[in-house]
């Protein structure tokens, strides 16, 4: 290992610039509905959640069940049989 010679006053690591937004963040972002990253981020963190919410509705709730035992009889006519 003789021969090895190190340069410490040499600076090795270079700053990058800031990565830029891409996808759907780049998107908000160019709609105007933020101004930078951050915001984005919160405000499809927030559409998620609406998204989540109405799916919940609509699975769980919102709408009157009707049983089968409450259709009306000649609603079964029109389905046919095996």
């Amino acid at each position: 290992m003789e021969g090895i010679q190190f340069n410490d006053n040499e600076e090795v690591f270079k700053q990058s610039a800031p990565a830029e937004s891409q996808g759907i963040v780049a998107l908000v972002q160019k709609w105007g509905w933020a101004k930078d990253k951050r915001q984005a981020n919160y405000i499809l963190l927030g559409i998620a959640a609406i998204a989540i919410m109405a799916t919940a509705f609509l699975l769980f709730g919102g709408s009157s069940k009707t049983s089968v035992s409450q259709l009306p009889p000649d609603a079964y006519s029109g389905i046919p049989a095996r």
